[in-house]
């Protein structure tokens, strides 16, 4: 068996290059939406970089899924499980970025954001409204909570999503009756006898 400490280490390593990953590709399909024309390029920088992200996913799941041995196995629900706790590490780092961006980096995007919210919602409330809706979200915008909850509920939504993909490629049938000792009783062994030496 898989220690709690082993999985949460293998977690946090793969969520965060994962959150490193994800900033870096929003960068660059930002950096592309600015400056390439063509919506055939801007369209296949973003497929590649699906690709790339899922290709993550799939890398870190399958390293974490060799700690199990034969006679334990990998199941589906395991890997779907180890992708969501990536996502927990991937959504913090991206809520801590934004908030960061916002603040320090680019303090005129949180304007742009406010006079596009207006823009839209301006044919549908009342101008009281919508001065009560702009206070309301200036005081959002500038709180780092709401950053990282909608972060951490956006990365949890779509990394289970492809972990429901990226599981069903990494699961492996138990076989209780191998001759093979699990990875993790090697393991443990290894230890041991370390610890008498």
């Amino acid at each position: 068996m898989v220690s709690k400490k082993d999985f949460w280490s293998d977690a946090a390593v793969g969520g965060t290059v994962l959150g490193v990953a994800y900033l870096g590709i929003s960068f660059l399909t930002k950096i592309a939406g600015e400056h390439v024309a063509s919506s055939a390029v801007r369209m296949l920088i973003s497929l590649v970089a699906v690709a790339v992200y899922v290709g993550l996913v799939y890398f870190f799941t399958r390293r974490h899924a060799q700690r199990y041995g034969v006679r334990e196995g990998f199941s589906y629900g395991r890997g779907v499980g180890f992708v969501c706790a990536m996502m927990l590490f991937t959504g913090f780092l991206a809520g801590a970025w934004i908030f960061f961006q916002i603040k320090v980096l680019d303090p005129d995007r949180m304007e742009e954001m406010i006079a596009a919210a207006m823009v839209q919602y301006e044919n549908v409330y009342s101008g009281t409204m919508l001065e009560q809706m702009e206070q309301m979200m200036r005081k959002m915008l500038v709180n780092p909570i709401f950053w990282l909850m909608v972060c951490e509920f956006s990365a949890e939504f779509y990394g289970c999503l492809i972990g429901l993909v990226v599981s069903a490629w990494t699961k492996r049938l138990a076989n209780p009756f191998a001759d093979e000792p699990n990875v993790a009783e090697t393991q443990n062994s290894d230890n041991n006898q370390t610890e008498d030496n």
